[in-house]
């Protein structure tokens, strides 16, 4: 690896729309102006030559031979420089100060001497999201959509909108085979490194929009799925057979998570009625994926967890 810098901030770009991308660099290169930071864009390895990026100055593309945002984050990560690491994809947009507010944050310690090895952002929806954007921030970060008023500890944060201490990365990289599932390595370092701590801050905020059609993303919220309930069989956290059993009151309680999350947020109300049909079908998607996934196996290694659900 060549010499470091202060931080890599790395996009998965699954999708390669250009509009999109460029809006999402555009929003990283004025984040990252001021600090010594580079901007790595992974892509799946037939769509990396198209992208709009190449050639940018700041900006490096890299061709993955995955297609899972978890697996472009994956190496994203091992081709960055940065002794910070950053993650977040394409349909997210970042305000002027996250890059500052996560590197700051990961440069404390708590009270009680633990160190911080991780700092996520919160979410909001852009003003040109879509009804099936709303859907789909809502399934995926309907946790933190809140964006709170000071740091704070926390078991989970979002790798949509998370920079994490390269050294502690490092540390579990014999986990990421099958990409960065964010949930799975806070489980490990909650496990391991109790003397850490993940943190939620104010100001890194990321707007999402940009999914793709509906039926895209009802695809791979059933393919990722179908990964979650081949790993929960195959790590032995829940036999097949209640997974399948449970699967009809899975959209009831995600919608009801959501919900409960959700409608204490007054500014939410009428965009999670309008998106409550698609909200439904995503949630339903993601049932049968899970059933199937414990049944048949999942499409790529059922070693690693799945990314946070909702």
């Amino acid at each position: 690896m060549s010499e470091s810098c202060a931080l890599s901030v790395v996009v998965g770009d699954a999708d390669a729309e250009p509009r999109r991308l460029a809006g999402c660099v555009a929003a990283l290169r004025a984040a990252t102006a001021q600090l010594d930071a580079e901007i790595v864009i992974a892509a799946p390895a037939d769509r990396a030559e198209r992208c709009a990026a190449r050639g940018e100055r700041g900006v490096r593309v890299i061709a993955s031979d995955g297609r899972f945002t978890p697996q472009l984050w994956r190496d994203g990560l091992r081709a960055s420089r940065g002794r910070v690491v950053a993650f977040t994809i394409s349909q997210c947009i970042v305000e002027p100060a996250w890059a500052t507010g996560l590197l700051r944050a990961l440069a404390s310690t708590a009270d009680d001497g633990a160190v911080t090895i991780g700092a996520g952002g919160s979410f909001a929806l852009d003003a040109d999201a879509t009804v099936t954007d709303a859907a789909v921030c809502y399934l995926r970060y309907s946790a933190f959509l809140d964006e709170g008023r000071e740091v704070r500890a926390v078991r989970e944060i979002a790798g949509d909108n998370a920079a994490y201490r390269r050294d502690a990365l490092e540390r579990h990289d014999a986990s990421f085979t099958d990409g960065f599932w964010e949930v799975d390595f806070h489980r490990r370092v909650r496990e391991s490194e109790p003397a850490t701590r993940l943190v939620l801050i104010p100001g890194a905020v990321a707007r999402f929009a940009g999914a793709p059609g509906l039926g895209t993303v009802l695809g791979a919220r059933f393919q990722h799925a179908r990964h979650f309930g081949a790993w929960r069989v195959a790590t032995g956290g829940r036999p097949a057979w209640a997974i399948v059993a449970a699967a009809p009151l899975v959209p009831a309680l995600l919608a009801w998570r959501i919900i409960r999350r959700v409608w204490p947020q007054a500014r939410e109300r009428v965009r999670l009625a309008l998106a409550a049909p698609a909200l439904a079908a995503l949630a339903c998607a993601w049932a049968a994926g899970e059933a199937w996934g414990a049944v048949r196996g999942g499409p790529i290694s059922a070693s690693h967890s799945q990314t946070l659900i909702a």
